[in-house]
């Protein structure tokens, strides 16, 4: 007993023995665990503009925040990236997201991965951002972050392909009815644009990250240490979906026509293919959200914008 006790604890210090496996497995089960980001800075205030609202704080402590980065879980996924670049600009800013709800005013949603409650949450948390928008002047940029071929198409790809979500105009929003999901979405973003716009601020949208519907890092992982997928097969199960990226991108078209600019992730990720960075990385974790070492990529994206909202 005492043996296999041993040997039971061998393997968990030593993370179950990686060496026993080539680099391209390594590389795509290290990117498996690579998902979990530093909440130490996170917290739901209790008082405040933004009372009730989980918000991570990035950039210097104890400033007045400069910027608000709002979104789904496209945003968590960037958090790592995002902390780091707002230390290097030296900006003041917050994070905020809600997994499966656009960043966008005047819209409800009925998505099937979600519960009622989630749902009735998202609408909720969009008003209550608005609301706290206006109490925070200091807050003269504001990004936009999420899977917008996601909201836009109405379903997702690859290991979430089952999922669907509906948007829909909040009651009372003065959103048009009737309108295909995407121009619904294209709407919304365009008049959330000329809201945030209106308060006296800069709006930014990230162009969502490319989605690669045959990739999942655990699957990927396994598949190469049994021998179900070769190496050189690896390659052809990250390219991305430019199909649905086309889909994204037109909903964004209104509201950079509304005043917002537009970042592309793109150059950062897929130069000159996506998946596996220069530092033997692999930058995406499942069908469409980044690991911490892709978030990290982008920091050279990031850091110019962030100083512009501390001028």
């Amino acid at each position: 007993m005492g043996a296999v006790m041993g040997l039971g604890a061998w393997f968990y210090r030593t993370d179950g023995l990686p060496a026993r496996w080539g680099p391209e497995v390594a590389a795509h089960a290290a990117a498996s665990q690579d998902f979990l980001q530093d909440r130490s800075r996170c917290r739901v205030p209790q008082g405040g503009a933004f009372a009730g609202q989980e918000v991570c704080a990035i950039g210097p402590e104890g400033g007045t925040p400069r910027v608000l980065i709002w979104g789904d879980s496209h945003l968590r996924a960037l958090m790592d990236g995002l902390a780091l670049a707002a230390d290097e600009a030296g900006v003041p800013g917050l994070i905020l997201w809600r997994a499966g709800c656009p960043p966008a005013f005047g819209l409800q949603k009925r998505e099937s991965a979600a519960t009622p409650a989630e749902d009735a949450a998202c609408p909720a948390s969009v008003e209550a951002v608005a609301r706290a928008l206006e109490q925070s002047p200091g807050i003269g940029l504001v990004v936009l972050v999420g899977r917008w071929a996601y909201y836009a198409t109405g379903t997702g790809a690859g290991q979430d392909g089952q999922n669907r979500i509906a948007l829909a105009p909040r009651p009372g929003s003065g959103l048009p009815e009737g309108l295909s999901q995407a121009d619904l979405l294209a709407v919304a973003l365009a008049r959330t644009v000329e809201a945030l716009r209106a308060g006296g601020r800069e709006v930014v949208l990230l162009r969502q990250v490319p989605e690669l519907p045959r990739y999942d890092s655990r699957a990927v992982a396994r598949g190469l240490a049994h021998g179900r997928i070769a190496p050189g097969e690896v390659p052809g199960l990250m390219v991305p979906d430019t199909g649905r990226a086309a889909a994204a991108d037109a909903a964004l078209e209104q509201a950079e026509a509304a005043g917002a600019r537009r970042l592309d992730p793109w150059p950062g990720l897929c130069d000159p293919s996506c998946g596996i960075g220069p530092d033997g990385a692999v930058s995406w974790f499942d069908t469409n959200h980044l690991t911490n070492a892709g978030a990290r990529r982008l920091v050279p994206l990031l850091v110019p914008l962030l100083r512009e909202a501390g001028r």
